[in-house]
C-alpha cells in the first residue's frame, strides 16, 4: 500500500514537472518571437533615425 501510494506520489510530481518544463518552454518560444520582433523594430527605427539625421545634415551643408 505504501509502495503504491510513493509511486502514485512519485508518479504526480513527474507529470507537474514535466508540465513546468513544457509551460517554461512555451515561454521562452514566445519570448523569442516577442524578441524576433523587437529587433526588427529597432533595426526599422534605427534606419528611420540614420535617413533623418543624414537628411538634416544635407540641409544643413545646403544652407551655407
Amino acid at each position: 500500500m505504501m509502495v503504491a501510494l510513493a509511486s502514485r506520489d512519485s508518479a504526480a510530481n513527474l507529470e507537474v514537472g514535466e508540465l513546468k518544463i513544457k509551460a517554461l518552454e512555451d515561454r521562452i518560444e514566445k519570448q523569442r518571437a516577442q524578441i524576433a520582433e523587437l529587433n526588427a523594430q529597432l533595426t526599422a527605427a534605427l534606419a528611420q533615425t540614420q535617413g533623418l539625421a543624414q537628411k538634416a545634415i544635407e540641409g544643413t551643408s545646403a544652407r551655407k
